[in-house]
């Protein structure tokens, strides 16, 4: 029950499949572990709830901290584009910029997935 306001925050806006918000960012991350904006997706973040729902429910293991991590990742880039892209449908220009801005610093220095 904890968790239906986040699958509703997830849920909610005009996000479908958004355009490269971050053309032209360079990235920081090592490639093979860099995340793409394309990761994020609604599919994606659900996906991530799932797996965070069930760790709760599991006796911990050497690879839940990984696990976790990846998959509130996902959630995080996904709630960061979806606001980034409602800022831009609003065209409130200094909002815009803001989300903009904090999601694609996002993306180059945190969007890392660990396997």
């Amino acid at each position: 029950m904890r968790m239906l306001p986040l699958v509703c925050a997830l849920l909610m806006g005009p996000l479908a499949h958004a355009e490269n918000l971050c053309t032209g960012w360079e990235m920081k991350v090592e490639p093979d572990h860099q995340l793409q904006e394309s990761d994020f997706t609604l599919e994606s973040s659900l996906h991530a709830l799932e797996v965070l729902g069930l760790l709760a429910r599991q006796p911990r293991h050497e690879l839940a901290a990984f696990e976790e991590h990846n998959a509130l990742t996902l959630v995080k880039g996904w709630l960061l584009k979806k606001a980034a892209v409602e800022a831009q449908a609003t065209a409130q220009n200094d909002d815009e910029a803001a989300q903009v801005l904090q999601y694609c610093e996002f993306l180059i220095n945190e969007a890392v997935i660990h396997d």
